[in-house]
């Protein structure tokens, strides 16, 4: 084997255990379920403008699968919780064809929009995604409480924080400008999706005016989008984002298991113009890793190598 050979070869070898020590996770190597706490492992930080903020949404068949950092893109260190924002490199599937069910799963504190009947078990964690890849959390607390009432002050400049898992995350609509950016006298932008697959929208209807026709679940149809969708509530109010899941939980994998008997409706949508949109709405290219140190370690094992290698005197 020349010398030339040797060295060429030495150093290809460094840098192929680089690779496999330190690769970040790249699409389709990552599956995390949002159906419970998460995130302990987390030990890099989120940046604080908008490099760090990673998030796809993919249709393929019966599933839309959405990749995220969790990273929001913006400065979130005004958020009082005590926890840092870090990176969790989510991996979520999500009916891409929503089945509007004749039942609902209530997720809220309470068993009815207008804040009465507690419920016994509100949902907990995420049971969606903003478009800016952040998980959308319940309105309850860990305590069964109002998550606005009793961790408000908590919230950033944004309206949102993380939890002890290192989550960012929403319980309410967020300021604009944060996610989306209001339009005087239209419908409101997508804002997010549920883990039922159906859209959620910002706080106003047709021609900017807030909805008044919104059922249990805070959903309706309307003219602007003649599908079924979530509308967020305005003014910090109850429920905030929805109370109920209106969509069959069937091929969803951020509740972990179905939670209500589907039963389809009558009448059903067409919801493939929202993936378009969600489709202009990804990163052009996603990787993540939740640990600071193969982020940092896999730049140094790099340039270790480089200098190792031109140690070689051939």
């Amino acid at each position: 084997m020349s010398a030339r050979v040797l060295k060429s070869f030495v150093l290809a070898s460094l840098m192929t255990l680089a690779m496999c020590q330190f690769m970040p996770i790249t699409t389709g190597q990552h599956h995390h379920s949002l159906a419970g706490p998460g995130g302990s492992t987390a030990t890099r930080n989120c940046g604080t403008d908008s490099s760090s903020k990673l998030v796809t949404f993919t249709t393929s068949g019966s599933s839309l699968q959405v990749q995220s950092t969790g990273c929001p893109g913006y400065d979130w260190t005004s958020a009082s919780t005590g926890f840092d924002t870090r990176y969790q490199c989510y991996t979520n599937n999500l009916p891409a064809n929503p089945i509007i069910n004749t039942a609902h799963y209530v997720i809220g504190t309470y068993l009815y929009k207008n804040g009465t009947g507690t419920n016994a078990s509100p949902a907990k964690g995420a049971l969606g995604f903003a478009i800016n890849g952040v998980p959308l959390y319940s309105n309850s607390d860990a305590e069964n409480r109002d998550a606005y009432v009793y961790e408000g002050t908590t919230f950033d400049q944004c309206k949102g924080h993380a939890d002890p898992s290192y989550q960012y995350h929403y319980h309410t609509e967020t300021k604009d400008g944060c996610v989306t950016t209001q339009v005087a006298g239209q419908h409101s932008p997508l804002f997010g999706i549920m883990a039922d697959g159906i859209p959620l929208y910002g706080t106003l209807g047709d021609g900017g005016v807030a909805p008044t026709d919104l059922d249990e679940c805070n959903g309706h149809t309307d003219s602007t989008y003649p599908f079924y969708h979530y509308h967020i509530t305005p003014s910090y109010t109850y429920p905030y984002l929805i109370n109920c899941l209106k969509g069959c939980l069937n091929g969803t994998t951020m509740l972990g298991t179905n939670v209500a008997t589907c039963v389809p409706q009558a009448t059903q949508y067409d919801y493939s113009s929202v993936h378009t949109v969600l489709s202009g709405l990804s990163s052009t290219s996603y990787t993540c890793s939740k640990s600071a140190a193969s982020a940092l370690d896999f730049n140094m094992f790099v340039l270790a190598a480089a200098a190792l290698a031109s140690l070689f005197k051939f």
